[in-house]
């Protein structure tokens, strides 16, 4: 009997056919899986992207008014594609306790206040709106604009980049692939407004925009048209963003939030930087009380850091001691700050003793101004 061996062409034609057709199918489902894949990797870049800008512009905008110099405006401007503020967001000084965060790495051209001399104009102002137009005492508060503008690189006429600017350095890019929130604007604005005798937040007119600051210096107290950047409190951010991919494979993610100014409207920022300014406080000594209750009266002006410049002055030092006494020692008393002229009694001395005194301004970091001496030595009166 003889064995049968290999296989018939038709066999072969058959098993050939089956291979190919399990191979096709094979494939089909790795290119369907490789798609998904793909698919998936955009939407996570597209989420990520989204999350990524909407973390940012929150984090960053809430600080708008941290750390100003004093009289220095919170917004600068504010439009339908753009927003431009002031704040001490970040320091290269070790141990800065006025600045949001401390980065030795931050170039120094990003971690201090603008002055006239590096004027910018904002971007995409409307008119164009230059900033500052004075320089601020002690000033270390950065200018931090986030603009959308069109992108030029690519042929889609609605695709925007949002980019974010530090003083007069380059922009930089946050996200591309941006696009308007179906009928909203990039930026919209909510201000105090009274209704009824109770504050409310009420939409900014269009009419309003832009909102800007182009006055030298902020009160508080600006009013009209002028004062309307000083009532805003909350910003509204939206957009839309794409995976970068055309017709049947683009993907897009709306996301609009609020992000709230908790610095705005304040009035009163002391800056605590440079070393206070005692300035010509006139400080004088002099005997005072009656014969059974003998004083010293000591009598001075506020400093120069109180009414103006940096006005950060917290309390008021004096020191006391005999003309035969070698040192000053410790401070003997502390004035609260916060009057228009200052007196203080020392009722703690006695007929025929006689005494110097010195005075020095502290601010809140606490740094203590130089001190300086009264007029004269006082005599307390015998009886």
């Amino acid at each position: 009997m003889m064995q049968r061996r290999g296989m018939t062409l038709v066999e072969m034609l058959v098993a050939l056919v089956i291979f190919v057709i399990v191979l096709a199918g094979a494939l089909g489902a790795l290119r369907s899986q490789t798609k998904g894949f793909n698919r998936g990797s955009d939407d996570l870049s597209l989420l990520q992207n989204m999350r990524f800008a909407a973390d940012l512009l929150t984090q960053q905008i809430r600080t708008a008014g941290a750390g100003l110099a004093i009289d220095q405006p919170l917004l600068v401007y504010a439009d339908t594609a753009s927003i431009a503020y002031n704040a001490d967001y970040v320091s290269n000084v070790p141990g800065d306790l006025q600045a949001v965060y401390v980065d030795p790495d931050v170039p120094g051209a990003e971690a201090a206040g603008l002055t006239v001399a590096n004027q910018i104009v904002i971007p995409r102002s409307g008119p164009p709106f230059s900033y500052p137009v004075a320089d601020y005492v002690g000033n270390q508060a950065e200018t931090t604009i986030f603009f959308f503008e069109p992108d030029t690189s690519t042929p889609d006429a609605t695709d925007y980049v949002l980019r974010r600017q530090v003083n007069d350095q380059a922009p930089e890019i946050v996200i591309r692939n941006v696009f308007p929130y179906p009928g909203r604007a990039f930026f919209r604005y909510f201000y105090r407004a009274t209704t009824g005798g109770v504050d409310v937040l009420d939409t900014v007119p269009t009419a309003w925009y832009p909102l800007s600051h182009p006055d030298a210096q902020y009160t508080g107290t600006e009013s009209g048209v002028p004062g309307r950047i000083n009532r805003v409190r909350t910003v509204e951010v939206s957009y839309t963003v794409s995976n970068g991919l055309e017709e049947a494979d683009r993907r897009t993610e709306a996301m609009s939030f609020m992000v709230s100014l908790p610095n705005a409207g304040l009035k009163t920022r002391p800056s605590c930087g440079a070393v206070p300014n005692l300035g010509a406080v006139n400080f004088v000594g002099a005997p005072g009380g009656t014969i059974n209750a003998r004083t010293v009266e000591l009598t001075w002006a506020p400093a120069a850091d109180e009414l103006g410049g940096e006005r950060d002055i917290m309390r008021y030092l004096i020191w006391r001691k005999r003309p035969t006494d070698p040192t000053w020692g410790d401070p003997y008393r502390s004035v609260p700050a916060g009057r228009t002229a200052y007196a203080f009694s020392d009722p703690l001395v006695s007929p025929g003793d006689v005494w110097q005194y010195r005075l020095a301004a502290q601010d809140c970091t606490p740094n203590t101004s130089v001190a300086v001496q009264a007029t004269s030595d006082v005599t307390v009166p015998s009886p």
